[in-house]
């Protein structure tokens, strides 16, 4: 829906006059899809970073009552803040472990002077990448994705990316949004002061950088409806990946394979396992000698985001870990360029008895001639394995 179509169906059910909207966006934009990725500018970079312009966002809000008509702030705020502000709105109570956001109830009402956000760490793929207190934000050694120096694709299709490396550098932002001027070497004691900020982060989160591991890394908490699930024979069975999948897309949890729910089309359901430049090497323990009559697996076609179908299939099955017979081998995924996002399951049919299967599914290794990728590796994402 258009923001408009949303405000006039408030409109129409009598909801506009007590109703908080939020419109804004996750990140930055995607520049390397070209015409059709928008612009942060005077933002540096865009989506896939933790440049201004890979995180920083505009945010609309009407809010009648609340927020005064035509107000406009320039403290910072975060989507974080979004679950402790409705809280304070409704009175509901905040959870007792620790969250990451901050009420900004006050920015809401156009209080003068208020800044219930004066912090933001930076943070990309688990590494610690900047940390920001007031106007000051100091960026830490990192490597990261650009878009600097390439051409963008177009219509549809993405261009390729570049890569960047950042030393310790500091900016104001106040004065320099664009973060073009580094003044570490003028203002040293600003950047001890968030040197000891990042340290303090580190200790608590961890950062994959510098391998640190944080004192209070924790699970994210998920529901799941339990009338979604998927009745099969390997429903909840245990299995080992002999090349275990990317930390940045491991599963919801250490038997993803095998909890019964189907993943959505969006790469980040974490239903998903993924996979770059690794096959997938599954050892399935059906437990006991079981009758097999067919096996599905699905997986994501999503070339847009450098995510490619298996290019073979390979099963095997045996009653011990010392034997394994052949089932299938077959050509899966094509080298062709389509850019639909879909769901593609391959499917064995045929009767068999066996405790175990042995299921090789071949990454395509790397991004194809065509694909603005080329030469990089591929990824490859998996879901349910279904034993019927």
């Amino acid at each position: 829906w258009s923001v408009g179509e949303i405000l006039g169906t408030l409109e129409e059910l009598g909801l506009d006059h007590n109703t908080l909207v939020i419109y804004t966006s996750d990140n930055g934009p995607w520049l390397n899809f070209g015409n059709h990725a928008g612009s942060a500018y005077p933002l540096r970079e865009g989506k896939g970073n933790a440049w201004e312009g890979g995180v920083r966002v505009p945010c609309i809000m009407s809010f009648p009552g609340t927020i005064p008509g035509h107000s406009v702030t320039d403290r910072m705020a975060s989507t974080l803040d979004i679950l402790p502000t409705i809280a304070a709105i409704t009175g509901a109570p905040l959870p007792d472990k620790t969250i990451d956001g901050v009420n900004i109830l006050p920015l809401l009402h156009n209080m003068e002077h208020a800044n219930p956000r004066n912090e933001f760490i930076y943070y990309y793929e688990g590494g610690l990448c900047a940390v920001r207190r007031g106007d000051w934000k100091l960026v830490l050694p990192h490597s990261y994705r650009s878009y600097e120096g390439v051409e963008p694709g177009e219509d549809g299709m993405p261009g390729p990316y570049s890569h960047g490396k950042a030393g310790l550098e500091l900016y104001n932002l106040r004065e320099d949004i664009g973060e073009s001027h580094d003044v570490a070497a003028t203002y040293p004691e600003k950047v001890t002061e968030l040197l000891a900020m990042a340290d303090s982060v580190r200790a608590a989160l961890g950062d994959r950088i510098t391998g640190v591991r944080g004192s209070d890394n924790r699970s994210p908490g998920r529901i799941r409806m339990v009338e979604d699930s998927i009745r099969h024979i390997a429903k909840g069975k245990e299995y080992t990946i002999e090349n275990p999948p990317s930390h940045r897309y491991p599963g919801g949890g250490p038997y993803s394979l095998t909890d019964g729910h189907l993943a959505s089309l969006e790469f980040s359901d974490e239903s998903w396992l993924g996979f770059h430049g690794d096959d997938l090497d599954v050892l399935l323990d059906l437990g006991t000698l079981t009758e097999i009559q067919s096996i599905e697996i699905s997986f994501l076609s999503n070339q847009a985001s450098w995510i490619f179908l298996p290019v073979e299939i390979e099963i095997l099955a045996g009653d011990d870990l010392r034997h394994f017979n052949p089932v299938d081998r077959s050509d899966f995924g094509s080298d062709s360029a389509d850019l639909k996002i879909d769901r593609h399951t391959y499917r064995f049919s045929g009767k068999l008895n066996a405790r175990y299967l042995k299921i090789i599914a071949r990454n395509k290794g790397k991004c194809p001639a065509w694909h603005p990728g080329n030469g990089e590796n591929a990824w490859l994402f998996v879901d349910e394995i279904i034993i019927r």
